[in-house]
């Protein structure tokens, strides 16, 4: 069972990714810059982080595991990177009011994101 549900939280963060990756496309080819296509990227992204969390903390608790180190980084990671999100759309909004492109700005920030959960993830599946 806890196999189970250690396969089902790594298939929700692979899900992420290819989330972070449809942002990352999205944002650079669409023309405009809150489409509906980049809005659904937008929910796509904290739909799929919850769906992480949730299979995190169901898998934290059955497995009666103790924190330690790894759990830490993961709940850092976790917060840094919502509040990466969150920043990226605030500039996006901020940018596009002034009239400056903003496909630079989202593809840095997504970018980090997914370096981020892939590195997270790595390191914690050692």
């Amino acid at each position: 069972m806890i196999e189970e549900m250690t396969t089902y939280h790594t298939m929700t963060i692979q899900m992420l990714l290819v989330a972070l990756i449809f942002n990352l496309l999205t944002s650079q080819f669409s023309q405009e810059p809150f489409s509906k296509f980049v809005r659904m990227g937008y929910f796509l992204f904290w739909a799929l982080i919850s769906m992480v969390v949730f299979a995190g903390i169901v898998l934290f608790f059955s497995a009666s595991s103790s924190w330690d180190m790894r759990i830490s980084v993961m709940v850092l990671g976790v917060i840094a990177i919502g509040m990466m999100e969150f920043k990226r759309v605030q500039s996006n909004a901020k940018l596009w009011l002034e009239g400056i492109p903003i496909k630079r700005n989202s593809a840095l920030l997504i970018l980090t994101e997914i370096i981020m959960v892939a590195m997270i993830n790595i390191w914690a599946s050692m």
